[in-house]
């Protein structure tokens, strides 16, 4: 047994690249240097009674992408050395196996001071809270205005892991939204069809620019050889209905039924949701979604888009000038709009939230000898001169200054800033600038802008917060939940009629779905 954790102890350093600053101790290469002289840091976001007079290690194992780090990473890593008088020790596995890196990591028992976890519900950190592995951080997020300013309240609430008032995470906050469909332009040119000018169509209109795409021949090339949609793949191998926000289904919500909060996907007679999984059985059932979409794998949706055989996708408004650039390697004519959805009954565009805003985070060991420090470091990232650099760059590399305004250089900021490592660190919820390519002309910028605006002033946050009740894990109720999804999957491929959704959530009730409402129901009362 011996033998055997020596070897894997040896397989988990050489899965691992570690790249160390100066001063740390004998390491590969420097990731940047030290703060000169030791002089106390002024960055923006410290706080006031923190004495950063010493420089400290911060040992920080993480996922990182791509593996190498170009000018500007190393250029963020340098600095956010030398503002907060750090050494930073980066332990950072390929990225294609960088569970079972943390894995081996967390066993072995020679842990870092910040570890880097993709979900907030991950098991392995959820048991290194129970264990006392992963500490609280509660007083020095108080100290971090930054952290504080720049993260939703819903997350600050997703990561009190134990459900008290502790916070055991740095959340990795990302932009909530209510993303809408990219369209072809120039099929909408073909045939005629304009948008409205606020991008939003009704249900009928939607089912129409569907139709259209599908039987009159948008491409003009004679053929019948196109779709309407392809909605975007599921992880799990299941369909499920688009566009439920339009059914007035915005995930857990208050409600005036048997219980307090309710998801309108696990009420029975839910007339709402069973509209829903309705819409998208007659698309189906019409011809006008792509027959592949039970087969696609993530990413597969993006490529028949770009290949011309659909004509609409889901997508982040964001994105739009990406989907136009990677379709016109293909078809140069071809051209790329947004929607920003479909409205309800009343008129309205809105879509529930997926989680309580974060991608994930940093947990803080119980071997960190200053855990204020570690959170003052992502701290100052979100401060204006770390934001700053998260999305622009260094100055003379990647942008310039016209006044107080930084511009971009556009074949330098292409090359670097889209690879480097700015935005894995942390993300500002309130700025969505980092998802944008800044290189873009002026005009589809404030376009793009516009478009993401209306995603994040059209979302509801759902009431769940991301949160796994435990019966989620029982065996009798995965066999129910995977039943519920087989039958609400037959239904949008009009194999079965929509009634049947109902007795599918009585047999689902029966099998640990009502533990499951109950449970979910008592996460959510808690966090009111």
């Amino acid at each position: 047994m011996m033998k055997k954790t020596t070897s894997l102890l040896v397989l988990a350093a050489l899965l691992v690249s570690t790249v160390t600053g100066c001063g740390g101790g004998g390491a590969a290469s420097s990731a940047a240097g030290n703060a000169q002289d030791g002089t106390q840091s002024t960055s923006a976001g410290s706080a006031a009674a923190d004495d950063k007079s010493e420089n400290v290690n911060i040992h920080i194992f993480g996922s990182f992408w791509p593996a190498e780090q170009n000018e500007l990473t190393l250029y963020l890593l340098e600095q956010m050395e030398k503002e907060n008088n750090v050494t930073i020790e980066l332990e950072v596995p390929p990225q294609s196996s960088y569970t079972e890196s943390l894995q081996m990591m967390l066993a072995g028992g020679d842990y870092p001071d910040v570890v880097n976890f993709s979900d907030h519900t991950d098991k392995m950190f959820t048991q290194g809270v129970d264990t006392g592995l992963f500490v609280p951080i509660t007083e020095e997020i108080q100290n971090a205005p930054n952290l504080l300013a720049h993260t939703y309240d819903v997350t600050w609430e997703a990561v009190k892991t134990k459900q008290d008032e502790d916070i055991y995470m740095i959340p990795r906050t990302t932009v909530v939204r209510n993303d809408g469909y990219v369209l072809r332009q120039d099929w909408l040119d073909n045939l005629g069809i304009t948008l409205p000018k606020d991008l939003v169509v009704t249900q009928e209109e939607f089912f129409d620019i569907m139709k259209q795409f599908t039987e009159n021949d948008p491409d003009g090339n004679g053929k019948n050889d196109t779709y309407g949609l392809v909605p975007s793949p599921s992880s799990d191998g299941y369909l499920y209905p688009i566009s439920v926000g339009a059914f007035d289904c915005y995930g857990w919500q208050e409600s005036d039924g048997e219980y307090a909060y309710m998801d309108p996907s696990y009420e029975i007679g839910n007339e709402n949701y069973k509209a829903a999984l309705q819409y998208s059985a007659d698309l189906w059932t019409s011809g006008y979604i792509l027959p592949d979409w039970p087969i696609l794998k993530s990413g597969d949706d993006g490529q028949r888009l770009y290949s011309g055989e659909v004509g609409c996708n889901v997508v982040f408004g964001g994105h739009v000038a990406l989907r136009e650039t990677e379709a016109k390697k293909l078809n140069p004519d071809a051209e790329m709009t947004y929607l920003a959805g479909i409205s309800n009954s009343e008129g309205e565009l809105l879509g529930s939230s997926n989680g309580a805003g974060i991608w994930g985070g940093w947990a803080v060991t119980n071997v960190c000898e200053n855990k204020q420090r570690a959170v003052d470091l992502f701290d100052w990232l979100l401060s204006d001169e770390g934001w700053r650099i998260i999305n622009y760059g260094e100055e003379g590399l990647t942008y310039t200054m016209e006044g107080d305004t930084p511009v971009v250089i556009a074949d330098a900021y292409k090359e670097l800033k889209n690879n480097s490592w700015g935005q894995i660190f942390v993300r500002r919820c309130d700025d969505p600038t980092f998802f944008l390519d800044l290189s873009l002309p002026q005009e589809e910028l404030d376009a793009t802008s516009e478009w993401i605006q209306t995603s994040m002033d059209t979302v509801i946050f759902s009431k769940d917060m991301g949160f796994r009740p435990a019966i989620a894990d029982d065996a009798a109720f995965i066999e129910a939940e995977n039943k519920r999804k087989e039958v609400m999957t037959k239904i949008i491929m009009g194999e079965l009629p929509v009634d049947e959704y109902d007795n599918a959530l009585t047999d689902w009730y029966a099998k640990g779905g009502q533990t499951y409402v109950e449970q979910m129901n008592e996460y959510i009362a808690s966090k009111e």
